[in-house]
């Protein structure tokens, strides 16, 4: 048993009126209150922050730090990093976001301060950078995660050989250099991959994934561009994919995936066969998320396939256009396809009021086939002003209100 768990057997039985000896407990209780808030606090962000005086004295409150976030902090970089190297030498995660300082000349000093990172960030850095001599020094790197750095020298990846976590996000390459970057050696280490970027010819580093990373458990893949077919055959390992693009498209079946348990759809263009023909590909799905565009055509077919998704425990629908009331009956059919499927979350922020009634008469009607209770998360941007809201017991919603702000999404219950 320990201290915490003892102070409180202690307190059962303690007479209040002994006032010296709840003094004496409520002491020791403070002191082990005190103490875990300094050790289980394991992250730090420090964000527009202009003086070490500040950071200093976070230093001293919170005592385990393993990760720091520097986000606009208006030191320089080479102080501030020679000062964290200092006051938390067990940083295994840093990321640097909006330093505009950060150069070639200086970010050598993240190898040199911190040579035992295992995670690095680096965001939003609008200068040129060649990481290659950082990436050789941090031998113990496994997750990179580059944001929004526009200029960057695609041979700083050729050094990479024991990272398995890469998230690059609007970084500026061309097809080639992404090619090169998912070099062999890399490739076959790698178990989670996230590429979100506009490229022309996306279709050939999608194929690459394919039949190069073997050992993937989670991709996510965003692109303007469109596809042409779904080839991750060795890709034996998968558990969750993010596929968002412009367009998929084939004349012949995809193959089947049957490790894949999470799915994240969404393709602006997309008719019902497309549809019928990807989803039938994952006949394994437990959570689907799927995004609904102007031109996603959704009917019978992609409705028989979602109804023989009999593992099918979590489904998401996020709906991105406004389109008339008297064309969302498909999309309606589609939530209320499956057989199996317990857990509903509708993303509602661009739907009518009207949408949003008839889509929680649908749910009403899904109840009176099914004895198990259904989850309905609804989330809005407007309130809808129902008087009164007659719920079958296998059904409990719940209304969150959206409100955004520059850094985070936000939900409010409603």
């Amino acid at each position: 048993m320990d201290d915490e768990n003892v102070l409180l057997n202690v307190f059962q039985y303690l007479s209040f009126s002994d006032s010296l000896a709840v003094r004496l407990i409520s002491k020791s209780f403070k002191n082990i209150c005190d103490l875990r808030l300094k050790i289980d606090r394991k992250s730090l962000t420090l964000k527009y922050q202009e003086s070490i005086e500040k950071i200093d004295f976070l230093s001293k409150f919170y005592l385990n730090i393993h990760s720091i976030d520097l986000i606009d902090v208006s030191l320089e970089v080479a102080d501030l990093l020679s000062y964290l190297k200092e006051r938390f030498p067990r940083i295994r995660h840093l990321g640097i976001h909006r330093q505009r300082d950060v150069n070639d000349g200086n970010i050598h000093l993240i190898a040199d301060c911190f040579p035992s990172l295992k995670s690095l960030t680096l965001s939003t850095l609008d200068v040129k950078l060649n990481l290659s001599p950082i990436l050789k020094a941090l031998r113990n790197l496994q997750r990179l995660k580059l944001d929004k750095i526009y200029n960057i020298y695609s041979q700083s990846f050729s050094v990479l050989k024991d990272v398995q976590i890469l998230e690059i996000r609007h970084v500026r390459f061309t097809t080639s250099q992404y090619e090169d970057m998912l070099q062999v050696d890399l490739a076959k280490k790698l178990v989670k991959l996230s590429l979100v970027f506009c490229v022309e010819e996306s279709q050939k580093v999608w194929k690459s994934i394919g039949e190069q990373m073997s050992n993937l458990e989670e991709l996510e893949f965003k692109t303007a561009d469109s596809l042409e077919y779904i080839a991750l055959n060795n890709c034996k390992f998968l558990r969750r994919l993010t596929l968002h693009a412009k367009q998929c498209k084939s004349t012949f079946p995809f193959s089947t995936m049957n490790s894949v348990k999470q799915l994240d759809l969404s393709l602006f263009i997309a008719s019902d066969d497309d549809l019928a023909m990807i989803l039938a590909s994952f006949p394994s799905l437990q959570n689907l998320t799927f995004h609904k565009y102007l031109e996603t055509r959704i009917s019978k077919q992609t409705c028989e396939v979602v109804s023989l998704l009999n593992y099918l425990n979590s489904f998401s629908f996020v709906k991105h256009d406004f389109c008339l009331t008297n064309s969302c009956s498909e999309w309606i059919q589609f939530l209320e396809a499956s057989n199996s499927c317990r857990n509903f979350c509708i993303d509602a922020r661009c739907m009518t009021r009207k949408e949003c009634i008839l889509v929680l008469d649908a749910f009403v009607r899904m109840t009176s086939r099914t004895k198990y209770l259904l989850n309905l998360v609804f989330i809005t941007i407007r309130r809808l002003k129902i008087k009164k809201l007659e719920l079958p017991k296998n059904l409990k919603i719940e209304f969150y209100h959206y409100c955004q702000d520059e850094d985070s999404d936000d939900f409010n219950e409603i």
